[in-house]
C-alpha cells in the first residue's frame, strides 16, 4: 500500500490529478482487504483503522467479489456494462457488500449534522462578541474565520444550494477550527427578519462528524463551554432540534447506475447529469425522493471529489493506477420536514440508514427488454426507466379520421398513472431485492450516533 502523491502540469493541475491528491493504492484487487482498513478510515474518522481492521480479519471478504471488482473495473463502454456477465459481477458487489458489511470494514458514516440552539439576546450578544474578538477565541486556542464566499465556496454553492439558502437566514456564520484539525465546524448565529417570522431558533452547529476524530469534536466543544457563552450549555445542547443528518455507505468498485434503491412512500426518482450534458455516459448521482424533504441520493464518490475539488477526501486506486469506482449511499434525513421532532439528546435513535427502503440487485436490468432501455437505465436510474415504460403503457395512439393526424389518449390523470405505474414496476422488482444486514447497521449506527453525542456532551 502506498500514497500516490499529485501530479502538476506546469503550474496547473488538471482535473485527473485530483483523484491522486490523498489517494491509497493497490498492487492487485485481491490485495484490497489489506488497504480496506486505511481506505475506511480516511473515509471516517470516526472509526479507527485497528476496529475496521478487527472486522475485516475476522470476516473474510468472498474471492468471488476480488474477480469481479476486477471485472468491473476494467469495463469502460457503458454498453458492456449491461451485459449480462458484468450484471453478475456487479449483483455480487452489491449483493455482498449489504449483506456482509463487516468482511468489507463497511461501518455507518455520519456525513452531515446540523442542529439549532436557543439562545437569548444576552446569550447572542456573547456569542458575536466572542466570535468577533481574536484576543478571545485565540486565547482558547481555536481558529475563528469568517464564511468568505470565495470562487471555490461559489462552485460549491450550486451543489449545496440548500445548504447556502438555510445560513441565509442567519446575520453571521463563522468556521471553528481547532489547532492541528482542518475540519471547521459552522455556527450560523442572529435571525434575520424573514427567520423570525417561520420561528426559526437562533443558532445553528452544522459539522461533518465523520472529519473529526472523537477527541477532535470532544475538544471543540470543551473550548466553546469555556468560553461561558451559553448561560447553561448543557441544556442548551441537549435540547437542540437536530435538523437535518446524513447517514452513508460506500460500495467499492460499483458504479453508481447499478445502485438500485426504492422507499416506501417515494414517488419522485431524479438524477444528474441532466439530459443537456452529452459528455455523461451514465448517471453520476440518483435521488429517491423529494430533496425537500428527506430522501436518498446515490453518487460517484470520484466524481464529486473532482467536480468539488475536495482534496480531504481520500481516493482508491487499482493495480492499473486508475482510481476503483466507489458509489455512496447517503440517507438525508430531515426530521422536521417530516413532520417530526428529533433532540440532539436523542440522536442515537435517529432512524437507520435503511429503514423502509429497498436495495435491488443491478440484475433487474434483465426487465429491461431492449439496448434503448438499458441504456437509458444507465442514464436516468432503473426505476426511472421502468416507470417511463410502465407509463407509456397507460396511453395509446390513434388515427383521428376527420383530420388525417395522429392522437394519444390517456387512461388517466398524471397522477393516476404515475401510482399505477409505481404499483406494477415494483411487483416487477420484488424478485430483485437484495439481503442486507439489518442488525448490523442498526447496531453500528446507533453505536456511532451515541458515540458522536458522547464527544459534544462531555466537551461540556
Amino acid at each position: 500500500m502506498k500514497k500516490v502523491n499529485l501530479v502538476k502540469s506546469g503550474n496547473s493541475t488538471t482535473v485527473e490529478d485530483i483523484l491522486y491528491i490523498n489517494a491509497i493504492f493497490s498492487p492487485s484487487f485481491e490485495c484490497l482487504v489489506e488497504v480496506l482498513p486505511n481506505y475506511r478510515n480516511s473515509m471516517n474518522n470516526m472509526h479507527k483503522t485497528k476496529v475496521v481492521n478487527k472486522f475485516i480479519s475476522e470476516t473474510r471478504v468472498n474471492q468471488e467479489d476480488f474477480k469481479s471488482i476486477g471485472v468491473v473495473h476494467k469495463t469502460v463502454d457503458p454498453n458492456d456494462l449491461i451485459k449480462a456477465r458484468n450484471l453478475y459481477h456487479a449483483h455480487n458487489l452489491v449483493a455482498g457488500q449489504l449483506s456482509h458489511p463487516e468482511a468489507w470494514g463497511m461501518l455507518p458514516i455520519a456525513d452531515s449534522l446540523s442542529f439549532t440552539i436557543e439562545a437569548s439576546k444576552d446569550e447572542l450578544n456573547r456569542l458575536s462578541g466572542y466570535l468577533s474578538s481574536k484576543s478571545s477565541w485565540s486565547k482558547s486556542g481555536l481558529i475563528v474565520k469568517p464564511a468568505v464566499k470565495s470562487k471555490e465556496n461559489k462552485k460549491k454553492e450550486k451543489k449545496y444550494k440548500e445548504e447556502s439558502r438555510i445560513r441565509n437566514l442567519y446575520k453571521n456564520t463563522k468556521h471553528i477550527f481547532i489547532k492541528g484539525c482542518s475540519s471547521p465546524i459552522y455556527i450560523s448565529y442572529g435571525l434575520k427578519g424573514t427567520a423570525r417570522a417561520v420561528k426559526q431558533r437562533p443558532v445553528r452547529i452544522s459539522f461533518n462528524p465523520a472529519r473529526f476524530s472523537g477527541k477532535d469534536l470532544k475538544m471543540i466543544f470543551s473550548k466553546l463551554r469555556e468560553a461561558k457563552i451559553f448561560n447553561n450549555f448543557s441544556s442548551s445542547l441537549l435540547d437542540a432540534n437536530v435538523t437535518r443528518l446524513d447517514m452513508a455507505v460506500d460500495l467499492i468498485g460499483v458504479v453508481t447506475p447499478m445502485v438500485i434503491i426504492d422507499s416506501i412512500k417515494v414517488e419522485n426518482y431524479t438524477f444528474w447529469p441532466k439530459e443537456d450534458n452529452t459528455d455523461a455516459l451514465f448517471a453520476k448521482t440518483l435521488y429517491v425522493g423529494s430533496e425537500l424533504t428527506s430522501h436518498f441520493v446515490i453518487y460517484d464518490k470520484n466524481e464529486k471529489k473532482i467536480d468539488l475539488c475536495q482534496k480531504h477526501v481520500c481516493s482508491l486506486i487499482g493495480p492499473d493506477n486508475k482510481p476503483i469506482d466507489v458509489t455512496r449511499i447517503e440517507r438525508v434525513y430531515k426530521p422536521q420536514k417530516n413532520g417530526t421532532t428529533l433532540k440532539l439528546k436523542d440522536l442515537a435513535n435517529a432512524p437507520y440508514i435503511f429503514k423502509a427502503a429497498q436495495v435491488y440487485s443491478p440484475l433487474a436490468y434483465r426487465e429491461l427488454d431492449s439496448l434503448k432501455a438499458k441504456n437509458r437505465a444507465l442514464r436516468v436510474g432503473v426505476f426511472q426507466a421502468m416507470l417511463e415504460l410502465s407509463a407509456s403503457a397507460y396511453e395509446f395512439e390513434f388515427n383521428d379520421d376527420l383530420s388525417g393526424e395522429k392522437r394519444r389518449i390517456k387512461l388517466g390523470n398524471k397522477q393516476q398513472i404515475r401510482t399505477l405505474s409505481l404499483k406494477t414496476v415494483r411487483k416487477h422488482m420484488e424478485r430483485y431485492k437484495v439481503n442486507i444486514n439489518e442488525v448490523w447497521f442498526k447496531e453500528r449506527q446507533k453505536k456511532l450516533l451515541a458515540y458522536i453525542l458522547k464527544q459534544i456532551i462531555s466537551g461540556i
